[in-house]
């Protein structure tokens, strides 16, 4: 009977060192769970939601110069026709005399026209004033136009360079969610019996083993918006033809950039094709594939820790 009970003392206190070496590795797996999952979640809101609000700015940028290119072709031209006619007037300002080719290009100041009356309120001596600060010029007008589309071609590059960036980061994020795939695996293999008692009874580990449910929902959201955007992106860079410098393309009125479907087969004009990309960028669109509380509630998770 003494062997016996000196056996069973045995039994049970390997049995507590088993069950306290499982319990300790056991919080080890718990707190590697969080280590991903705060991992995936710092690169997603300091990385990619980062780029993507870059990105949105950058395509407020071009919808911008869509809407300036055509106005200052449309004067630039103007002028060239105006250059080409011999009529000339005379102005003559307080005693400043100018020679223009047109009445109607002193109505392109830097407020839109010439404020005669005003002079004295801004100039110390009206003779001092010369022509050149007075009205518009064709050089300003080139060099205006020369700017714009640079800064397009420039935002256009920066357009693409955000997004390759962008699938790197969401390259990452892919192998971010297979290690935490692969550690859930060895979890439920290698403590099969303890896991399915702890997640009834253990409701820190339920909470941490469900990240991996959520990484996954959160991961396939990200993965259709980055392609919807990719899409938008093409669309973009594609419609930058010919049509850039014409002012028949223009603003859609009301909600019809926001609620329309974007295809490739769309034959909008570069300003109704900005436009509308411009529209349905936003998580809160409803062609978006991101669920907005969905994204605040997984990221809540990591800061509340």
């Amino acid at each position: 009977q003494q062997q016996q009970q000196q056996q069973q003392q045995k039994e049970e206190t390997q049995k507590l060192k088993e069950q306290k070496q499982q319990t300790q590795e056991i919080k080890k797996a718990e707190q590697k769970y969080w280590r991903i999952f705060t991992k995936f979640c710092n690169i997603t809101q300091d990385q990619w939601l980062d780029i993507d609000d870059q990105s949105y700015a950058v395509v407020q940028s071009i919808k911008s110069l869509r809407y300036r290119l055509p106005i200052e072709n449309q004067i630039l031209q103007r002028y060239i026709h105006n250059n080409n006619t011999d009529k000339k007037d005379e102005i003559n300002m307080k005693g400043v005399s100018m020679s223009i080719k047109d009445t109607l290009w002193s109505c392109y100041g830097n407020t839109n026209t010439l404020q005669v009356s005003n002079w004295k309120h801004h100039y110390a001596s009206p003779d001092l004033v010369s022509s050149t600060s007075l009205l518009l010029q064709k050089q300003d007008i080139d060099l205006a136009l020369s700017h714009d589309l640079t800064q397009h071609e420039k935002m256009m590059e920066g357009l693409r360079s955000l997004f390759s960036n962008l699938s790197e980061i969401h390259e990452a994020l892919s192998r971010i969610l297979d290690e935490m795939m692969k550690h859930h695996l060895h979890v439920e293999e290698d403590y099969s019996e303890w896991y399915k008692k702890s997640i009834l009874s253990n409701k820190s580990f339920q909470k941490a083993s469900s990240l991996v449910e959520l990484m996954n929902e959160l991961f396939h959201m990200m993965s259709m918006e980055l392609y919807r955007k990719q899409c938008m992106v093409y669309l973009i860079i594609e419609s930058a033809d010919d049509k850039l410098l014409s002012k028949d393309d223009g603003i859609e009125k009301g909600d019809e950039g926001i609620s329309s479907q974007l295809n490739l087969d769309d034959e909008l004009g570069p300003k109704k094709m900005v436009n509308r990309c411009f529209c349905q960028w936003p998580f809160s669109s409803s062609q978006s594939c991101m669920d907005e509380s969905f994204l605040k509630f997984v990221l809540s998770l990591n800061n509340s820790r």
